[in-house]
């Protein structure tokens, strides 16, 4: 509802997450920070944070662009134009498991693959595979 505030939040929780993971914070563009002012959020605030946190462990670098923003954002455009492709299903499945282990584990590898029952090896590959990269 109060879109004029989504950039105050986001930069609220990259602060605090920055210090909880102890990760340096990251800068949102002014186009990412436009498509999460334009994203309905029917989890409201709680969602976005979420967003905010899978964007800090996932994003490598110091910058957070349009296109990270557009990888993480649910797929509500993809459900309303029908079925996908079961590998694309597959692919948001296992993607967001990763992410929900990583954010529940503060983005610690070895945790997250155990919570996942991966080997630590196995997880860098899928995320490899999903184009993340996770040393970053």
């Amino acid at each position: 509802e109060r879109t004029d505030d989504i950039p105050r939040l986001v930069e609220n929780f990259v602060t605090r997450l920055a210090s909880e993971t102890a990760r340096k914070p990251k800068t949102f563009t002014p186009a990412a920070l436009e498509l999460l002012r334009r994203y309905p959020f029917p989890g409201n605030v709680r969602e976005l944070r979420n967003i905010v946190e899978r964007l800090m462990i996932m994003t490598p670098g110091t910058g957070i662009g349009a296109e990270q923003v557009r990888e993480v954002l649910p797929r509500a455009a993809a459900v309303a134009g029908g079925p996908q492709r079961l590998s694309e299903a597959v692919r948001e499945f296992e993607r967001g498991q990763i992410e929900a282990a990583l954010a529940a584990e503060a983005g610690n590898m070895t945790r997250a693959a155990a919570r996942l029952g991966l080997e630590r090896s196995h997880l860098y590959k899928k995320l490899k595979q999903l184009g993340w990269h996770p040393d970053s």
